[in-house]
């Protein structure tokens, strides 16, 4: 079940920024085509937060195999949500027109990144601050028991494939603990960054639909709102999804080719196990 969880993790995340920026776009008065929704389309689409369940996940993932592209299955899951109740549905759903598509290219056809990071961000941020720092200082902690009670426990000190001078068992363990100290310090001080700026970090789409619009102030605001530092200028990393881009059709994404490379980023922390065991 874990496992089940940690493959709908991102996509879970995901849905309910679509619906976060959905609401953020009926807050903004020059977007004609969202207006400020009812207090019960609110309520209806807060639920759709509060109340996402694993089962949810699993249909967003099942619309998946069908578009081989996680954004347009969270999309597609979205609207069938919202189908039931019009005001929301004729917002979310813009068919009609250059400029209404323009609108919906920027509201609902976001870039994947434009999605992801922002999951990811609250759920990287979590993790640091409830599970890994908190692991980290009962560990340091432990190391620092060990080695005060061996403080008394002389040993020898080899390099160069020869014993050389003596120490002791506890000044060699709180090396260990300094030096796992300094790590958790400085993991601590990473400012997670997110971004909402569109294919390659210049707001096209936004600024198609509506010129006259601050899209950097109101994406501040909104990645701001979640938790998460604004990162104003930035470029687009690689997509992923065999329907094509998701903001730019001409273009097909490598998926297989995405997926090994999001594999190789699993393991964060080998880096850090090499340089907390071997750094001098």
């Amino acid at each position: 079940m874990e496992g089940l969880r940690s493959m709908v993790s991102t996509r879970d995340g995901g849905n309910l920024k679509q619906i976060k920026r959905l609401l953020k776009f009926s807050q903004i008065p020059e977007v004609i085509e969202v207006p400020s929704f009812s207090k019960k389309a609110q309520s209806l689409l807060q639920g759709l937060i509060d109340g996402f369940s694993l089962s949810d996940a699993l249909e967003a993932k099942k619309i998946e195999k069908v578009t081989d592209h996680d954004v347009k299955a969270g999309e597609y899951f979205l609207k069938q949500q919202c189908q039931s109740h019009p005001e929301i549905a004729n917002a979310s759903i813009i068919n009609n027109l250059a400029h209404a598509l323009m609108l919906r290219e920027a509201m609902t056809k976001v870039i994947l990144e434009d999605i992801n990071n922002l999951a990811h961000a609250p759920m990287l941020g979590g993790a640091m601050n409830r599970v890994i720092l908190p692991v980290m200082d009962d560990l340091i902690k432990e190391i620092y028991d060990i080695a005060e009670a061996n403080a008394q426990i002389p040993m020898l000190c080899c390099t160069h494939g020869q014993l050389v001078s003596s120490t002791t068992l506890g000044k060699e363990m709180v090396i260990f603990a300094v030096r796992l100290s300094r790590e958790s310090r400085d993991i601590s001080q990473v400012e997670i960054l997110g971004k909402f700026a569109g294919a390659m970090g210049n707001y096209n789409a936004h600024l198609v639909a509506y010129p006259d619009i601050n899209y950097q102030k109101i994406a501040e605001k909104f990645i701001t709102s979640l938790g998460i530092s604004f990162n104003p200028y930035v470029t687009q990393i690689i997509e992923a999804g065999e329907i094509g881009s998701s903001t730019m059709p001409h273009k097909m994404n490598p998926i297989d080719f995405e997926n090994s490379e999001g594999n190789c980023r699993s393991v964060p922390f080998k880096h850090e196990v090499v340089h907390l065991t071997l750094a001098g």
